[in-house]
């Protein structure tokens, strides 16, 4: 950092003095470092989370918009059967035969 006798005029020097004892006040207290570390956080995980619903509603419209549900009702109804066979196979091997 410059040596504030770098400036030729005063008010130069004052403005860096001052802006000197603003930066030890703010970056010498402990506490305040960490409830301003904390706030961030907070607010970056805030926004992430509204950025998440949003993208994910925006997703939803879309997919009813495009007629998503008939689309995949075929594979929904596919992935259904082969587990409810599956299921019924499962079944009639557990059971004892007389």
């Amino acid at each position: 950092m410059a040596e504030p006798s770098f400036y030729d005029e005063r008010s130069d020097r004052e403005t860096v003095a001052r802006l000197t004892l603003a930066i030890e006040q703010a970056y010498t207290k402990t506490g305040t470092l960490v409830w301003r570390a904390f706030l961030q956080g907070f607010v970056s995980a805030l926004g992430a989370a509204i950025a998440t619903v949003l993208l994910l509603l925006i997703a939803a419209y879309l997919f009813n918009a495009l007629d998503g549900p008939a689309l995949l009702q075929n594979f929904i109804s596919s992935v259904s059967n082969t587990i409810v066979h599956s299921q019924e196979q499962a079944l009639l091997q557990a059971l004892p035969l007389k």
